[in-house]
């Protein structure tokens, strides 16, 4: 006999050795070694498909359009500033399941994806004269303004909405990454292309429009940033509401605007729009293409099937898209930098001599008022 030191005192133990029965248990690891990638790969693509031919309830922002081949593209027109699109892109891409997700971005703007919205208002650029030198500094007199005056203006949505543009990018790269086999592309023409053409193409006429817009926007931020301050409250009036960002959203208001834009700014509108909404278009019908179904077995062939595209662009540029669809385009003639007209070389001139000028003004104001100190000052008694 055995005795085993036991907690509570001993106990007895036989010394004849019991058989211990073994049981097979069921492993999942040793289940999916079994499975090979093709099965699985069918498998997330059958999963696919299963919620994809479910009866889809998509957003009053969605627009379909159709390839040759069979292809479908849901435009889905948002604001770059607005919570409900990024909810409406959110339902959009989990009930279509598309094969690909197009956006209205270039590759200069990547990042954008990548940074969540509190570090991009913490990195948000504060609009002061040293931003301006320095944009000036790195691309140049004319498209440093404008780069100036295009932070400006989202400086001036952040602070009044309290959001940051592009939160519908955002959420769409979020999304397409847990769909199976969905593929992310950017199909916005870079942006530097984009602000040189519009230099270029701008009159004098549209110039003083623009530059006149922009300094009235900022006297009258700057006032209501003053008002507040006065205010005993401290609270600051709201200049731009999210009311009136949505109702943006509205065809007959977009389009209102639109033409508005386009009879005071033409060569701006053309530039700015127009010629953006070419480009999607041809982006969005390269993506647009039969695509390879995932084969379940390796002796089969290969079979093609039309895809499900799923594209995010502003709600300006969805009826210029749906106009060019079935157009033939000429990307090359937009995506070319015309050199510099007469009126542009004379734009820069003056805007150097105008800078050249305040400056020499401000040293002769700090040498009257040097003049003028330094007599009264006690320490020259």
């Amino acid at each position: 006999m055995l005795r085993n030191q036991h907690n509570k005192g001993y106990r007895i133990l036989s010394g004849r050795k019991k058989r211990k029965k073994t049981r097979q248990r069921w492993s999942a690891s040793d289940t999916f070694k079994q499975i090979t990638y093709v099965e699985v790969f069918d498998l997330l693509w059958a999963v696919k498909i299963w919620k994809r031919k479910m009866i889809p309830k998509l957003p009053k922002s969605v627009t379909e359009l159709v390839t040759e081949e069979g292809c479908k593209v849901y435009l889905v027109g948002t604001a770059h500033v607005s919570k409900k699109s990024i909810r409406d892109v959110k339902q959009t891409i989990q009930q279509l399941q598309p094969d690909s997700v197009i956006l209205e971005l270039c590759n200069s703007r990547v990042s954008l994806l990548h940074w969540d919205e509190q570090k991009l208002m913490e990195a948000m650029e504060t609009v002061n004269l040293q931003l301006l030198l320095r944009k000036i500094k790195e691309v140049g007199v004319k498209v440093g303004l404008l780069e100036f005056l295009f932070i400006m203006g989202v400086n001036f949505v952040v602070e009044e909405l309290g959001m940051f543009p592009g939160g519908e990018m955002r959420a769409a790269f979020k999304e397409a990454k847990k769909v199976p086999f969905c593929k992310l592309h950017l199909a916005d023409r870079p942006i530097f292309i984009t602000f040189k053409r519009i230099v270029a193409g701008l009159s004098l006429q549209e110039i003083a429009k623009l530059g006149f817009g922009f300094m009235s926007l900022f006297f009258i931020i700057t006032k209501n940033r003053w008002d507040s301050q006065q205010n005993s409250t401290g609270t600051q009036k709201k200049l731009l509401k999210k009311e009136f960002v949505e109702k943006l959203k509205q065809r007959d208001v977009l389009e209102e605007l639109k033409k508005s834009i386009s009879k005071h700014l033409p060569s701006f509108y053309h530039t700015l729009i127009t010629e953006r909404d070419i480009y999607l278009t041809h982006m969005l019908r390269q993506a647009a293409k039969p695509i390879e179904r995932p084969q379940t077995s390796i002796s089969e062939s290969t079979v093609f099937v039309p895809s499900v595209i799923v594209g995010v662009v502003g709600m300006c540029h969805v009826s210029g898209i749906e106009k060019n669809w079935n157009n033939e385009l000429n990307i090359q003639e937009i995506m070319s930098v015309p050199a510099p007209s007469f009126l542009s070389k004379t734009l820069g001139v003056v805007i150097r001599a105008a800078w050249f000028g305040l400056m020499c003004y401000g040293i002769y104001q700090l040498g009257t008022w040097v003049h003028h100190f330094m007599p009264s000052c006690s320490i020259f008694h």
